[in-house]
């Protein structure tokens, strides 16, 4: 019966499972772009890690998405596996994303010598802020990507500059980012009581 009832479901289509996976790998790459800035000389584009990025996105969108579907009417005994593989698939994404990726080969790798990573990078935030800010949500992301930024070129000025000063290196950049962290989940639990009290009403 549950079978029947989900096989009659209305499923995600092969194109919003496209759309969820390629946000997610988005988001990774982009990210992984900024921090790449906020921690290097220049800039180096590595298009074989972000073709895993963008691999690993799409499969455990599409695994979650299958799990889910299958969750809502399952037997208890089922639910506990299904949530079980729900934790496997997430926590073998990020562990991929995080470890795996270190060991793929510095295949195509390109460098983007001063001042054009900072142009690239700064042109790249720009737009994702603009096109961020209509979402109340997505706005709080606008947060780290400055704090990234900033760090990006304070980096570079310290290196212009022969600034070796570990206030300056480590300590500044360090507090910079958790600030820019910490304003962003701010933001985000406040988005979400925002949107909880307008349901509740």
């Amino acid at each position: 019966m549950a079978d029947q009832i989900i096989e009659n479901m209305t499923k995600e289509s092969t194109r919003s499972v496209l759309k969820y996976g390629a946000i997610v790998s988005g988001i990774v790459i982009f990210y992984r772009l900024l921090s790449e800035f906020a921690s290097q000389a220049v800039l180096v584009l590595k298009p074989l890690v972000y073709l895993t990025d963008s691999i690993l996105g799409l499969l455990a969108v599409g695994l979650l998405f299958y799990l889910l579907r299958r969750l809502i009417f399952a037997e208890e005994k089922l639910k506990k596996a299904l949530y079980v593989a729900v934790v496997l698939v997430l926590g073998i994404y990020f562990i991929s994303e995080i470890v795996g990726v270190r060991f793929l080969p510095t295949l195509g790798w390109l460098t983007v010598p001063s001042p054009w990573d900072t142009f690239i990078m700064t042109g790249a935030s720009a737009g994702l802020i603009l096109w961020q800010w209509k979402e109340e949500f997505a706005r709080a992301f606008i947060f780290p990507i400055l704090a990234f930024l900033v760090v990006g070129f304070l980096h570079r000025w310290t290196l212009a500059q022969g600034i070796q000063n570990s206030s300056m290196t480590i300590i500044l950049p360090t507090v910079i980012i958790v600030i820019g962290l910490m304003i962003y989940y701010w933001f985000t639990i406040r988005a979400l009581k925002k949107n909880k009290t307008e349901h509740a009403e």
